[in-house]
């Protein structure tokens, strides 16, 4: 009898809770910052896979300064710690690490990157 009870009781919590759930995850699809930011991470995923190539200038213009002067660039060493830092900004942010936006809604320097 008692289990009978406990069967019928969570069968109505079972009931229950998907109703709940459904509500909830609706608000969620229908939220408009949660589309904006899925927009946001298409775009920047799209400006990381064109990062490479400039990676690549960056790296053959260092090697040429190298070549000749024996030093590199310090301009495009700045250049570089700028780029790395907007970089991991897009990594954190497409991988949901953090909700910051990078820059150009943020500053590329961020105080815990200091």
């Amino acid at each position: 009898m008692t289990q009978e009870k406990d069967s019928s009781k969570e069968s109505k919590e079972a009931q229950q809770e998907p109703s709940v759930i459904s509500d909830e995850a609706m608000s969620n699809i229908k939220d408009s910052s949660t589309w904006i930011d899925a927009l946001l991470v298409i775009v920047y995923l799209i400006v990381f896979s064109y990062s490479i190539f400039l990676l690549w200038i960056i790296a053959i213009a260092q090697f040429f300064f190298k070549l000749i002067t024996k030093n590199p660039n310090k301009h495009l060493g700045e250049l570089t710690n700028l780029f790395q830092k907007f970089i991991n900004q897009i990594i954190d942010f497409v991988s949901f690490e953090t909700e910051q936006r990078p820059y150009p809604f943020n500053s590329i320097n961020n105080k815990k990157d200091d």
